[in-house]
């Protein structure tokens, strides 16, 4: 993912308040290491137990990315969410990237849910995307799919 171009920000909602972007070091973590550090990182955490041991992982390399976070303020497909950010120019975080934003902005979890889009992988009937989230005072690694509601935040970066 690198050699990531401009985009318009015309839809970016960049940091909660549409002014800022967010720096995150991708580091070359293992799988298990990822899940360590993600589980230490901000408070009571679960971890859907068929996310973590099921879903292909591949270990990043490292990268510098500046994230900004999508949202469209209705519901909203998978398919037309990606179309959307193709027109952005933009991509979404892979479920690797999407744990190491969670383990450096834990304080974003808690204020919205952020999807990677990045990666989906089935389990069962339908592709799902890795998911971070909070309810009732815990921070949730889960993978939802099918249609996303407003709640729901999209961490992207300029391709």
């Amino acid at each position: 993912m690198k050699n990531r171009e401009k985009a318009s920000l015309s839809l970016l909602d960049t940091s909660f308040d549409g002014k800022e972007s967010y720096r995150l070091e991708i580091r070359p973590l293992t799988k298990e290491r990822a899940f360590a550090e993600y589980r230490n990182s901000g408070g009571e955490t679960l971890v859907w137990d068929e996310m973590e041991k099921n879903m292909p992982y591949v270990v990043p390399e490292p990268e510098g990315l500046n994230v900004m976070i999508l949202r469209f303020g209705r519901s909203i497909g998978d398919d037309k969410v990606l179309a959307e950010m193709d027109k952005l120019g933009v991509c979404p975080l892979t479920y690797e990237e999407l744990i190491q934003y969670g383990i450096a902005r834990p304080e974003h979890q808690r204020q919205r849910t952020l999807v990677g889009l990045g990666t989906k992988h089935a389990f069962g009937y339908c592709l799902y995307a890795p998911t971070l989230s909070f309810t009732d005072g815990t921070r949730t690694m889960i993978a939802c799919c099918g249609d996303w509601g407003d709640r729901y935040r999209f961490p992207v970066v300029r391709k």
